[in-house]
């Protein structure tokens, strides 16, 4: 066996336990809290979640979001990532993209924990999974060479139709969010999504993660760049993840609140459900292409 595969294969396996360990930990650990009102130093007034979970520190909405995050982890996201790792281990293509995507997608998930979540006892295992994460991509581009992909992979795929959904999706998060931030800055109002926090994290990853990446895949592969397949397919399938867990999150702050679901939450659900048929489209492309033999 090659030895960069080698270490992926243990990194991974790394990864998962930790991830797995994490999910149900932070789980067991939620007591549903104990939401008390305070002043946040804008002036303000928030929910903290409370209790003596994980996320005791955390807004309500923070806490609803990372519990979402945390069985979206175990029930999904583990599973992906193991799917991605089996068909690795036997050397098909499919597996290298869908491992890889669920990397990013750990990779943008715990960078937003790390920054983004009030300081806990999970902290240090957040940054240990974001940092084995980029490690471990490192090892896995290493692993699949740019010929293999040039060769093998981008002549089966609809070029076209990935880049231009690609750019789609960079332009949801790029007009969301700007929309956003050019409405606050005009009026001087508060950010929605700062609240006793210093800034918004979410707006920041999804502007330097999602766009730069998805932008920047969907140029190289239209210019059949193999590293335009890797960026653009992970990022397709790393935001049918993203969106996925943002679901749970409203299927939870819905219950929470007492609420139904929101028209303006329509459109993210929409969104996820055609993240997942554009994955299927590009994993079924290449459909029995081998990482070191012709397809």
């Amino acid at each position: 066996m090659r030895k960069a595969k080698k270490q992926v294969i243990v990194l991974c396996v790394v990864l998962l336990v930790v991830l797995v360990t994490m999910s149900i930990g932070a789980i067991l650990l939620d007591d549903g809290g104990a939401p008390y009102e305070t002043t946040s130093l804008r002036g303000e007034k928030v929910q903290i979640y409370g209790g003596n979970g994980l996320y005791k520190f955390d807004t309500v909405d923070k806490a609803l979001m990372m519990r979402a995050y945390d069985l979206y982890y175990l029930c999904i996201g583990a599973a992906i990532m193991l799917l991605g790792l089996v068909l690795y281990i036997m050397n098909k293509m499919t597996g290298f993209f869908i491992l890889i995507s669920s990397l990013f997608f750990l990779i943008y998930s715990f960078i937003i924990t790390s920054i983004g979540t009030a300081f806990n006892e999970f902290f240090l295992l957040y940054m240990l999974m974001y940092i084995l994460s980029i490690f471990t991509v490192v090892l896995l581009i290493k692993d699949v060479t740019y010929e293999k992909i040039a060769k093998s992979v981008l002549p089966r795929l609809p070029i076209k139709t990935l880049a231009i959904f690609t750019l789609l999706l960079a332009s949801y998060f790029i007009i969301n969010w700007l929309i956003i931030d050019f409405e606050v800055l005009i009026n001087g109002t508060i950010h929605p999504d700062v609240s006793i926090y210093t800034t918004s994290e979410l707006n920041v990853t999804d502007l330097s993660i999602y766009a730069v990446l998805s932008v920047t895949g969907a140029i190289m592969l239209l210019k059949r760049k193999p590293l335009g397949a890797i960026f653009s397919i992970g990022i397709i399938i790393m935001a049918f993840q993203t969106l996925t867990a943002l679901t749970i999150y409203i299927l939870l702050n819905a219950k929470y609140h007492e609420i139904g679901i929101v028209g303006e939450d329509l459109p993210l659900i929409i969104f996820a459900v055609v993240c997942f048929i554009f994955s299927i489209i590009a994993l079924m492309s290449i459909k029995g292409c081998k990482i070191k033999e012709d397809c």
